[in-house]
């Protein structure tokens, strides 16, 4: 049985379906110590020969996403600003999104910590949290202010989780699957649970085509 996301991030052989939108992000480069974390938790998914059922993302493309934007294929009214009409094209959707976001303040950085890898029917990702107060205020405010330009609030937008996705499920495990996908779970929560503190750099808007590239310019190569 395929992920939940393939026929829509992406086609049954694997490649990416065409998904175009925007996003605020902030890298995880090769120089952030959480970078490591990440590479080492695909290589004990590739030892496990559990690489079968996913799709990974480029290592190059690792990001945190700050607050999700627009997706040209999602226009339904929660996921929809009231004053952007819903049939508006790509490139007006864009525009929105820029204009209203200009002149907010992005920090320059700002602390997180692992909290823990998450597998389901989805993806596997690996949940990040404020590493302190200030932070958390920071990222808290910074949300509202964007949320308040564009004019409206995503769902679950108060709880957001932010998160570094490293792959998407392209067949759903199997039971045979599960006991190395707990293992690998259990092990990343003993060796990096809170343990890790990281610093984030400055966000900025990103567009992308689909779920490979992440851009500051709309058909730019990646980054």
């Amino acid at each position: 049985m395929f992920g939940t996301q393939i026929g829509l991030k992406f086609n049954q052989c694997g490649s990416p379906a065409a998904y175009p939108g925007n996003t605020v992000v902030a890298d995880i480069n090769p120089d952030s110590p959480a970078y490591p974390v990440l590479i080492k938790t695909l290589e004990e998914i590739d030892k496990a020969e559990l690489s079968p059922l996913l799709i990974k993302l480029p290592v190059d493309s690792y990001h945190v996403t700050i607050m999700r934007g627009l997706n040209h294929r999602i226009r339904t009214p929660e996921f929809w600003p009231p004053e952007l009409p819903v049939d508006a094209p790509l490139s007006e959707m864009d525009r929105f999104v820029k204009t209203r976001l200009e002149g907010i303040a992005f920090p320059a950085s700002f602390a997180m910590k692992i909290e823990s890898i998450q597998w389901n029917d989805e993806d596997v990702r690996v949940h990040l949290a404020p590493a302190t107060d200030e932070a958390k205020q920071t990222l808290r405010a910074l949300r509202d202010r964007m949320a308040d330009a564009l004019g409206f609030r995503l769902p679950g937008h108060d709880g957001y989780a932010f998160h570094a996705t490293l792959a998407y499920v392209l067949h759903r495990a199997q039971e045979e699957d599960s006991i190395k996908i707990a293992r690998i779970i259990d092990e990343f929560r003993a060796n990096h649970s809170g343990r890790l503190v990281f610093e984030l750099p400055a966000p900025y808007l990103a567009f992308y085509e689909d779920m490979m590239k992440f851009s500051r310019e709309r058909g730019a190569a990646n980054r």
